[in-house]
């Protein structure tokens, strides 16, 4: 069984990029591209690199010191924690749920896992 200083080495970075995704989303998003196109895309792409990493945390943690990698539970936890955000999200005063945004941060889980795949297939 893990020590306990162990699993907080693990899972702390998880627990701090979690808690750095909620407190973003608990606030109100300001416009932050000069047209509602450059908007929409920084915010999306900023939704992939921020599950990108989340996918990297995760998959550490999951894997810490085990002989066969695993993919799928990082990409799990991914989808569910984004699936939570946007429920969180849709009771913040000026915020709103959209399901597109858990499609993106999917798309960040795989990118991340396709990499991670790549690099430890070689």
């Amino acid at each position: 069984m893990m020590k306990f200083k162990q699993l907080l080495y693990i899972w702390t970075p998880v627990l701090i990029w979690c808690g750095l995704i909620f407190w973003q989303s608990s606030r109100t998003l300001p416009v932050v591209g000069r047209t509602y196109n450059q908007d929409w895309l920084i915010k999306n792409l900023a939704h992939v690199l921020e599950y990108f990493i989340l996918y990297i945390f995760v998959f550490r943690s999951v894997n810490w010191q085990k002989e066969k990698v695993n993919y799928l539970y990082p990409l799990i936890f991914i989808i569910l924690y984004g699936i939570s955000d946007e429920i969180h999200q849709s009771f913040v005063p000026g915020r709103t749920a959209w399901w597109g945004d858990v499609g993106f941060d999917t798309l960040g889980g795989l990118l991340a896992g396709l990499i991670l795949r790549v690099k430890y297939s070689s």
